[in-house]
């Protein structure tokens, strides 16, 4: 089976991206690299609550010498970006005015 056409299901499988995150975080591979590549395209899709853990873990691994250290805060950067959006479009979707 070609993998190119299976498909992933984000609401189903979202825990595994979380998992890849901690995985991945901290190693000398090609697995940094792969795994921010293959999130950056789906983070609109990902949950309120998967994009929280993964700030989090990703913040916390920043505090030290890491490998790929700009990859990670570029993908935290992103990561950033959405939850702002999110938030924004909330505050507009807002019933109740400020």
């Amino acid at each position: 089976m070609n993998s190119k056409n299976q498909t992933i299901h984000i609401d189903s499988d979202s825990s595994l991206f979380t998992c890849a995150v901690r995985y991945a975080i901290g190693r000398k591979s090609y697995m940094p690299d792969l795994v921010c590549r293959e999130l950056l395209p789906i983070i609109d899709r990902l949950s309120d609550r998967n994009l929280y853990v993964m700030k989090r873990d990703i913040e916390s691994e920043l505090k030290f010498d890491i490998p790929e250290k700009e990859l990670w805060k570029s993908l935290l950067e992103n990561i950033n970006a959405e939850m702002q959006k999110r938030k924004s479009l909330r505050k507009q979707n807002s019933p109740f005015e400020e």
